[in-house]
């Protein structure tokens, strides 16, 4: 059985669900209570489709202005991004749209 690695980065916003949406993926858990990811966590889950196993690895970043400088570094070499926004929250959606602060 082949094993193919894919890292996936969650980019968006504090306070829009990065963090809730990888603790669903990867333990089918919700919480309300989730605190302020700090910098990025690393997760990974394994799904095995076809006969091949594929292990994502998810770096979940900060939301926080701060921690934008440090982005490149976690999506440098991802095969994908998913961009997370608040539907509730207009302005969680336009700071996706200024490439500056990304």
């Amino acid at each position: 059985m082949s094993v193919r690695e894919v890292k996936v980065c969650l980019l968006g916003d504090v306070g829009v669900g990065k963090t809730s949406l990888v603790g669903r993926f990867v333990h089918d858990t919700f919480s309300q209570n989730i605190t302020t990811t700090l910098g990025a966590s690393f997760m990974s889950k394994s799904l095995t489709v076809d006969n091949s196993t594929i292990k994502f690895q998810i770096w979940d970043t900060a939301g926080q202005e701060r921690y934008r400088s440090l982005l490149p570094m976690y999506y440098r070499n991802a095969a994908a991004a998913i961009v997370v926004y608040d539907i509730t929250n207009e302005g969680s959606f336009t700071v996706l749209q200024d490439s500056t602060s990304w």
